[in-house]
């Protein structure tokens, strides 16, 4: 694991070394939720340092609105290894996943701090899963399934799919 700021050097260096190379738009896609906040961090500096259009989303924020409607859980099942991610995974590598082990462990009700991964944010703060969970997973990974992970999937690459088409057809921030 990256610290932080080395994590935010990384992201500037690589973008800034495509840039060189004659590359005016990148697009990252964010898989961890422990990088959104970094990510913003990293793109600011690209941004006050270059002309170039760098933007980044995460997979589950781009398909919000596919994976809400298949999604079984309560507000709070799909977070830190829930049922999206368990799902994710029994679809991807079904091997490394026991589904004997899975738990519900759904995160406090709170109208201010986000607790689902599709839900509103209003107020951040860093999670530590540990603060909540022993088990290292929030959410509730009982429901997942092969056959979910799958429809999940397929959402997802949609989701990217489109805005990565969207993103080819603009040449400024405000066109976004």
């Amino acid at each position: 694991m990256l610290e932080e700021d080395t994590f935010i050097r990384v992201i500037v260096e690589v973008c800034k070394s495509i840039i060189c190379h004659g590359f005016n738009k990148i697009f990252i896609l964010n898989g961890h939720g422990g990088n959104s906040a970094a990510l913003r961090i990293a793109l600011s500096k690209i941004r006050s340092e270059t002309n170039a259009l760098v933007v980044a989303a995460d997979y589950w924020i781009l398909a919000k609105d596919e994976l809400s409607e298949i999604r079984e859980s309560e507000y709070g099942g799909i977070n830190h290894g829930g049922e999206m991610e368990t799902s994710l995974q029994l679809a991807l590598k079904p091997d490394l996943v026991d589904m004997k082990k899975a738990k519900k462990v759904m995160p406090p009700i709170s109208s201010y701090i986000v607790r689902d991964l599709l839900g509103p944010k209003k107020v951040y703060r860093p999670l530590r899963t540990l603060e909540i969970t022993k088990s290292g997973n929030i959410g509730d990974a009982t429901i997942a399934s092969v056959e979910k992970g799958r429809e999940m999937l397929e959402r997802i690459v949609d989701a990217v799919a489109r805005f990565i088409r969207h993103f080819n057809s603009v040449s400024s921030y405000k066109e976004l």
